[in-house]
């Protein structure tokens, strides 16, 4: 099966709601207003009701409580707050392709942890795109929930190769799948309408030295994911004691060091939990 066919097949599977396909639409016309995109959001409330919980939680640690909708597009700007809502509803329509013999809960474990530690990465004071980095970190590893529940035996194969390191895993699916699970997830998102900026950071996850536009944030994912493969391994995990396994041109890409990754696991570990129980609805046991 190619890269398109699983795609195709996944169409049927994972589909964002309605009201964030006609977020996509009212961000693109540059004649929105920000209560336009207010309005949008507010069709559906219980997504709403998440990216406001996001807003006022110590995600952003802001001075004063975010009471409407209206004011987080006018205070955070209309391309963040589609972040946030795509990432909060595509995290739940993810949830109904549980594939067999993987652990649910240690899977969104694994990709909120990356997304709370992405977040932490955004550059400058006020963190310039963490809300793109949220959702590179929670959805970055999307594309094996997809591959593994329609192509089980395939997927199977390459987790279960020897001989290989973690950070040489893309390499192992190309040769057994002739493609990767970052470029499924990406392309999925990228079928969605989602902007280059949201897709690209998800299909360089592995690889961020090939991302074009994107590839600082593509490499600050990169060790994001490393970070929860050490903290809150998924279906992947790296050895006990192994050192965060990043490339060294994704510290360079990233403008960081292992010295700044460790000064900024505590602020993604305080948020950790209270990011999970929002995005899953108020539960912090997803499965």
């Amino acid at each position: 099966m190619t890269l398109d066919e699983l795609v195709e097949r996944a169409g049927g599977l994972v589909s964002l709601p309605e009201v964030c396909l006609r977020l996509n639409d009212v961000i693109s016309d540059e004649r929105a207003t920000a209560e336009d995109v207010a309005e949008t959001l507010r069709a559906d409330p219980a997504l709403a009701a998440r990216v406001l919980k996001l807003v006022n939680s110590a995600f952003y640690g802001l001075p004063r409580r975010v009471e409407t909708v209206t004011h987080a597009v006018a205070l955070l700007g209309r391309e963040e707050v589609r972040a946030l809502a795509v990432a909060t509803a595509a995290a739940e329509t993810f949830r109904n392709v549980p594939p067999a013999d993987v652990s649910m809960d240690s899977f969104w474990r694994h990709s909120v942890y990356a997304a709370a530690v992405a977040a932490t990465l955004a550059p400058g004071v006020r963190r310039i795109g963490r809300e793109r980095l949220l959702l590179g970190g929670l959805l970055h590893d999307v594309g094996w929930l997809v591959l593994l529940h329609l192509e089980p035996e395939r997927g199977r194969a390459v987790l279960e190769a020897d001989g290989e390191g973690w950070e040489q895993l893309h390499r192992v699916e190309r040769d057994v799948l002739g493609f990767t699970h970052a470029g499924v997830g990406a392309r999925l998102l990228k079928g969605w309408g989602l902007p280059q900026s949201l897709w690209e950071p998800v299909a360089f996850h592995h690889e961020p030295h090939l991302a074009e536009a994107h590839a600082a944030d593509a490499a600050r994912v990169h060790i994001a994911n490393a970070a929860a493969s050490v903290r809150q391994p998924g279906i992947l995990c790296v050895e006990p004691g192994e050192e965060f396994p990043v490339l060294p041109e994704a510290w360079a890409a990233a403008g960081l060091d292992l010295q700044d990754l460790e000064a900024r696991l505590p602020e993604a570990e305080e948020r950790f939990d209270e990011t999970l129980e929002i995005v899953f609805s108020g539960y912090t046991t997803i499965y």
